[in-house]
């Protein structure tokens, strides 16, 4: 690559770890630096072949982590710009975002491909499955057409490639990288990364978390979020470190996960609240985790972080937590509480590094300390804008500013706390969700008249998502028949925590639902208990939290056999399953609900009653 490429050294740092046959990626995927250094190279001969030029977008979406990693390194070595879409999307979803960043190569996992039939209809480009068990076939020379489906899946296929030198003309503006912001119901927005910015944000990382080649990093966040792919492979390759991907994490699996990092030694845990208050839940034989002299500390990112939680992981496991602010707008990280001393203040995200900011009033005068005002930055990691959408880039990037809509104050030690926000956004367990794009969704449910959507704090959580909605006249069960509609449209991630049926939603004289009056009524339209036994209660809590119909469940539902039963719900119903009980359930009895009957069960020996809960 020419000196002019910010990222040009990726190339160097893969290629010396692999002389040294060191490991790359670990966990739940395995790949050594030789073989990833070699699958990039026939990637990048295989993206050549497809006619995938410099600049040209390659949409990757699969769970399988290897082969996303190569996907990524590989498009951003040839000189491609990765858009990395949720392997989990809806069907309308997928055809969307498909549709919308125009790629001239579609990477998907093979069942995404087979559950989104309209999917190569939509997009002309040649479609690749992505199924590491399927063997390639033999000598098959095919010429790749649009719209056609090539023949092997990747990356068994990349036995049939040449490997292909990096391309030598990217330059730091070059666009490297699209991310997704938003859903489908309104336009979708999908953040422009360019070259210069990514290679400004590893500068840092690298520097300030003091990564080396013998640093292992843990880290579990998805790759379609910019946490867990830039600081995942990207930030291994840079650093020429390991990364190890242990799965997705549950009550059940967190402490096995735990356990890995202790194993292996691990020096980086990068990880968001709700799993440090999953930690919390566990009982004390995991509380040495930290204890190897290899480790480093913990970060937490993409979500505000309760500073009693900060104090008590810290303390329990005797391991520095380090609280990081930033966006997708600014690669990750922006601002940095730790991991040096004189950053390290509990209940703020610390100082910027690599930004500049100002805190501004609704003038856009600059506040002083101690002042409330919009965080602003500035700085080499920022995005180039909004893919195609100059009005909604002009929104929020003015002069090389950055206005992040969250509002903060910056204390007399320079520390900054991050105390509201001023966009509307729900931080839900580290995932932004947009009311708009729920409301878009609800109204487009036969039977809704109205709908609004508002978070709520949770100590678990962060924030609940709660849907208000009214019913149009003659509709019936549109609790059960909306969370059905959603789970169609919107995806997992922003189903709403609970649907509230209101006789009608608060307006204020402009015509705007008024959101604090609205809070107060859904706080008050909480479920009625009287009468219902134990099982009764807690399906009711489960259908809650899960999206399904109660007469769905039963005592021996479980996680394999329950739609919408995952970490973050599973989270979700426990934490109801407390608030409407007032109890606390043991550790172990959370790490030993597999079925309904075990919640039941560990309900009943903390001597509480479907009489006793809370109305």
């Amino acid at each position: 690559m020419s000196e002019t490429d910010p990222l040009g050294e990726l190339e160097a740092t893969i290629a010396a770890r692999a002389a040294a046959k060191a490991p790359f990626m670990g966990g739940r995927a395995s790949l050594a630096y030789p073989q990833l250094r070699e699958r990039i190279a026939r990637t990048r001969g295989l993206l050549a072949r497809l006619g995938v030029g410099r600049g040209a977008r390659v949409l990757i979406a699969s769970e399988d982590d290897a082969a996303v990693g190569v996907l990524y390194l590989a498009a951003l070595t040839h000189g491609a710009t990765a858009v990395v879409m949720d392997p989990n999307a809806t069907p309308a979803e997928a055809v969307v975002l498909a549709a919308r960043s125009r790629p001239a190569a579609l990477f998907l996992d093979d069942m995404l491909i087979r559950r989104t039939e309209a999917l190569s209809r939509s997009v002309e480009a040649p479609l690749v499955a992505i199924a590491p068990d399927r063997p390639a076939r033999a000598g098959l020379g095919f010429l790749i057409r649009p719209k056609a489906t090539v023949p092997a899946t990747y990356p068994a296929l990349l036995g049939d490639e040449m490997a292909a030198e990096p391309e030598r003309e990217a330059a730091a503006d070059d666009p490297a990288l699209m991310l997704f912001t938003s859903g489908t119901t309104s336009k979708p927005k999908a953040v422009v990364i360019s070259r210069g910015a990514l290679a400004a944000q590893l500068e840092v990382l690298v520097r300030r978390f003091g990564l080396d080649t013998r640093s292992r990093i843990v880290n579990h966040l998805p790759f379609h979020h910019t946490d867990g792919l830039n600081q995942g492979p990207l930030l291994a390759a840079a650093a020429g470190c390991e990364v190890i991907r242990p799965g997705a994490v549950t009550i059940q699996s967190l402490g096995a996960i735990l356990d890995l990092v202790y194993q292996r030694r691990a020096s980086h845990l990068v990880t968001v609240p709700t799993v440090l208050a999953m930690m919390a839940r566990l009982p004390s034989d995991y509380d040495d985790t930290f204890s190897h002299p290899e480790f480093r500390f913990i970060e937490s990112t993409a979500g505000p972080l309760d500073p009693a939680l900060w104090r008590e992981t810290e303390a329990r496991f005797a391991a520095r937590v380090v609280n990081c602010y930033g966006l997708t707008e600014t690669v990750s990280e922006a601002l940095y509480a730790g991991p040096d001393d004189a950053s390290h203040r509990i209940g703020t995200v610390g100082r910027p590094d690599g930004f500049e900011m100002r805190i501004r009033d609704d003038a856009g005068a600059t506040v002083g300390r101690g002042k409330t005002g919009e965080l602003m930055l500035r700085g080499a990691g920022l995005m180039s804008g909004y893919f195609e959408d100059p009005e909604a880039t002009a929104a929020v990037l003015a002069d090389g500013w950055l206005a992040t809509g969250d509002l903060a104050v910056e204390d007399e030690d320079g520390c900054v706390r991050i105390v509201g926000r001023k966009k509307n956004m729900i931080i839900r367990a580290s995932v932004n969700i947009y009311p708009e794009d729920l409301d878009t969704a609800a109204r487009a449910c036969p039977g809704v008249s109205a709908a609004a959507t508002i978070g709520m704090p949770d100590e678990m959580l962060g924030e609940r998502v709660i849907l208000c909605v009214t019913a149009r006249q003659g509709a019936t069960g549109l609790q059960d028949t909306l969370m059905e509609h959603l789970r169609e449209t919107v995806g997992a991630e922003r189903l709403p925590n609970e649907i509230i049926v209101l006789d009608a939603l608060p307006y204020g004289p402009s015509g705007k639902v008024l959101l604090s009056e609205l809070r107060t009524m859904a706080s008050a339209a909480g479920p009625a208990t009287a009468g219902e036994t134990m099982t009764e209660a807690v399906i009711a809590e489960a259908a809650a939290a899960f999206g399904r119909r109660a007469a769905e469940l039963g005592p021996e539902s479980t996680a394999e056999s329950t739609a919408g039963w995952d970490s973050l719900t599973f989270l979700e119903f426990v934490t109801r399953l407390e608030r409407r009980f007032a109890v606390r359930l043991a550790p172990r009895d959370v790490m030993a609900i597999d079925r309904l009957g075990d919640a039941i069960a560990a309900l009943e020996r903390t001597g509480t009653t479907a009489a006793g809960a809370l109305q």
